[in-house]
């Protein structure tokens, strides 16, 4: 009988979990079709927009491209956060998070770099 309450215990606890895991995702998916249904007409339009939900819903976020940084910098304005740039031998990531009602959003683009630039990046002991 201790057996048979030991495993009901462990069956609840998975299942409080799954409840806890399909509100969470659930909500983020509501934050994200707002969002998308309410996107500034002002700002520049992503090429590519992805819901991503992480191994915590809580960390799951709203990740879209866009062409050029000037694109990023100009969503890094209306999120009212800060521009981030990686440079790599081969191209530079330019991004932006930010949080809108409770929702994370990511906006970057990838410029690549020429050959050249390339080159003298790896020559500096610059790497990936």
């Amino acid at each position: 009988m201790a057996a048979d309450n030991v495993l009901e215990g462990i069956v609840t606890d998975a299942l409080a979990e799954l409840q806890r895991i399909e509100s969470g995702v659930f909500q983020f998916g509501q934050r994200v079709r707002l969002f998308l249904q309410q996107l500034p007409a002002d700002l520049p339009e992503p090429t590519a927009v992805t819901p991503s939900v992480t191994d915590s819903v809580d960390r799951s976020y709203l990740h879209m491209l866009v062409r050029t940084p000037d694109e990023v910098e100009a969503w890094a304005t209306w999120l009212g956060e800060p521009v981030k740039r990686d440079e790599h031998p081969t191209a530079v990531f330019t991004s932006v998070t930010g949080t809108v009602d409770e929702l994370r959003v990511y906006v970057g683009c990838m410029t690549l770099l020429s050959p050249q630039a390339g080159q003298a990046a790896a020559a500096e002991g610059g790497d990936c």
